[in-house]
């Protein structure tokens, strides 16, 4: 089994995240995606971020139904997230062919380098890099492969925004996500 690791804050996972795990495992090749919330990334400020349980609910209610894997490891280790002890994880955990793929976004690729234990990681995984922000494939090094993936211009932070204030993201999430994100009157 070929697998996709999928980490984010997911904050919240909208239809752009599912979109691009359907591609993985649809047109990527890979049998199994595997999201990973984090419980804080050492890549984002946590100031609109919500409670870690909530969020691993949301892509739980999100991910599962599609039949996506759902691990809740980094929440569990509590603390910044680092993808070098998450990598180490997998490998002691899951049953896989070949490297996992890590999948990371246009937007980090420049800095992948200055990641924890980064020689380690490297070694350990396929980097698998998704559009987020270019019309174009990324240039990507020997260490990693870019994907085709549909450009979707959606992110967490814009719907986070979008709710703050008072506009339209009904179809922007799950419906899950959407009633989860009214009925708790989550960032607000």
């Amino acid at each position: 089994m070929r697998i996709a690791l999928f980490g984010g804050s997911f904050n919240p996972i909208h239809v752009g995240h599912l979109h691009l795990a359907d591609e993985l495992r649809t047109d990527g090749g890979y049998d199994q995606v595997v999201f990973i919330p984090s419980f804080v990334s050492p890549h984002k400020s946590p100031d609109d971020l919500i409670d870690p349980q909530l969020r691993l609910e949301m892509v739980r209610k999100a991910a599962e139904p599609a039949g996506f894997i759902v691990d809740d490891c980094e929440i569990k280790r509590k603390g910044v997230s680092y993808t070098a002890d998450t990598v180490d994880y997998i490998y002691r955990t899951y049953a896989f062919e070949g490297k996992p793929a890590l999948v990371v976004g246009d937007d980090l690729l420049d800095g992948l380098n200055g990641w924890k234990r980064w020689n380690h990681l490297s070694s350990m995984v396929d980097v698998v890099v998704a559009r987020r922000e270019q019309d174009t494939l990324p240039l990507c090094s020997e260490l990693s492969v870019a994907i085709e993936n549909l450009l979707l211009p959606i992110s967490s932070s814009d719907i986070r925004k979008r709710v703050r204030d008072g506009k339209a993201y009904r179809f922007l999430v799950p419906e899950i996500v959407y009633h989860m994100i009214e009925d708790l009157g989550l960032y607000r």
